[in-house]
This record gives C-alpha cells, structure tokens and sequence, in this order.
C-alpha cells in the first residue's frame, strides 16, 4: 500500500499481496466516501479471484462493518469462493440480520450454498427461513443454496415454497428438489 492516497489495488492483486488486500478492506474504515468503499469493494472483489483462505479473516470482518452493499457483497461472494468453514456463522449472520440489506442477503444465501458441505448443515435451518423472505431473489438463492446443500431437511419446506408465484423461484425449487 502506498504512504499517500488510497492503496493500489490492482498493484497489490498483480503482486499477489493477500495481507495488502486484506488490509485495504479496512481502507478509510467507517467512511461513506464512495472513492473509499470503492477501494474496499475492489479489495474484496480482488481477494475472490484470488480465492486465497489467508483472507478469510479479513472478509468476515469486511462483514460487520457499516459498509456499502457492494463491499458487503463482494465479501460474502469471496468467502462462499474459499470455502472455508469458518465463514458459515458470519453468513449465516448477514443472512438472518434485520438490518442486513436484501443484497447482502441474497450474497450470504448464495455464498453458504457455495460452500456447500464444507462446514456442517447449521446452514439449512436459516436458508429454510430465508425461503420466505420478502425479496423474491433472496428467496431464490436460497432455494438455490439448500439444493445445492442437499440436506434431506429442506424437502418440505422447498415442496412448500413451489407455490411462490415467481416463476424464476419455482424453477430454483424444482432443480433444488432434483438434486436432492
């Protein structure tokens, strides 16, 4: 990261710096700044390519933070991408938050369901729930989440579901029900 102004993130990602990433999510930490979240949001973008479990930490921090929808979204995505366990509870998390964005919800359905059978099934029980939610993609991630989770638990909730009068989120229930 550079001494003066905001850190080079394509820099850092050429030169393969997961700590410089990682670091850079924290950048102006707290600022509405839009130049500052589009820093972090390419930091988190920059770590999904990389798919690296080095940055685990940092983007469940990234998380938490008061943020924009963007750098919340890029590290839900990057964390289901890595596949590490440890991410399922902060997902979890954001997926059931009340004051978590319909974005953020739809990218922590998707990304647990990215994760699939890496951690253990605490995951299907809030996916089940978001089978409910207001936002009809919300919805339709986590149709899509628990089959590719394939717990045997979502059966009914999924059969309840397919009476959604969205067609796009009755198609995800079918092909969630198929692989089940």
């Amino acid at each position: 990261m550079s001494l003066f102004g905001s850190p080079d993130v394509s820099g850092l990602e050429a030169r393969v710096d997961i700590k410089g990433l990682t670091k850079a999510l924290g950048y102006k930490n707290g600022s509405t700044d839009i130049a500052h979240e589009e820093v972090r949001t390419a930091a988190a973008r920059a770590l999904f390519r990389m798919g690296d479990a080095g940055a685990v930490e940092g983007l469940i921090a990234a998380l938490g933070r008061p943020d924009g929808c963007d750098v919340h979204t890029a590290a839900a995505q990057a964390l289901g991408k890595i596949g590490d366990g440890r991410a399922i509870g902060p997902l979890m998390a954001a997926l059931c938050g009340t004051d978590s964005s319909s974005i953020l919800r739809e990218a922590a359905a998707e990304a647990l369901g990215m994760l699939g059978k890496v951690g253990d099934a605490d995951a299907v029980e809030p996916l089940i729930v978001a089978l409910n939610d207001e936002i009809r993609q919300v919805r339709r991630s986590a149709a899509e989440a628990l089959g590719r989770i394939g717990d045997a638990r979502a059966t009914e909730p999924l059969i309840a579901a397919f009476a959604d009068t969205d067609t796009d989120m009755r198609w995800a229930v079918a092909e969630a029900l198929g692989r089940i």
